[in-house]
């Protein structure tokens, strides 16, 4: 026995039954769906957390995971005065991430300028 039912992105399911239960939780009446994620106001308190204190302050506050927190933010379209840019996580990686590209530049002109240097004393003397 297969389930005829259609899954959520429209394509036909086909869970197999056994025992004589269907095992497709989406299907099978016997199976109670146990409602997931979090109620919007929860969501809502933390966002404005969020916007007010950045994201570590509010996992700490709302012991909710700061993963959970920026993926919300992300998908509302909320940023936060505490994130100066987009690829900055948190607010004590910053520094450390702006010296760190900082540093990759100057690695960068160093490597060209030894290129330069390599192909000149190539060419000879003048």
């Amino acid at each position: 026995m297969r389930c005829t039912s259609l899954r959520r992105d429209g394509r036909p399911c086909h869970a197999t039954a056994t025992w004589a239960r269907l095992y497709c939780p989406a299907h099978d009446p016997a199976v109670r769906r146990r409602p997931t994620g979090f109620p919007r106001s929860v969501r809502d308190r933390a966002l404005e957390l969020y916007q007010e204190v950045g994201p570590a302050e509010t996992a700490r506050r709302t012991g909710l995971r700061s993963g959970t927190i920026r993926a919300w933010a992300s998908r509302a379209g909320v940023s936060s005065p505490h994130v100066p840019y987009e690829w900055a996580r948190d607010v004590t990686t910053w520094p450390a991430t702006v010296a760190a590209q900082h540093f990759a530049a100057l690695r960068r002109s160093e490597r060209e300028l030894a290129e330069v240097d390599r192909r000149l004393a190539a060419l000879g003397p003048f």
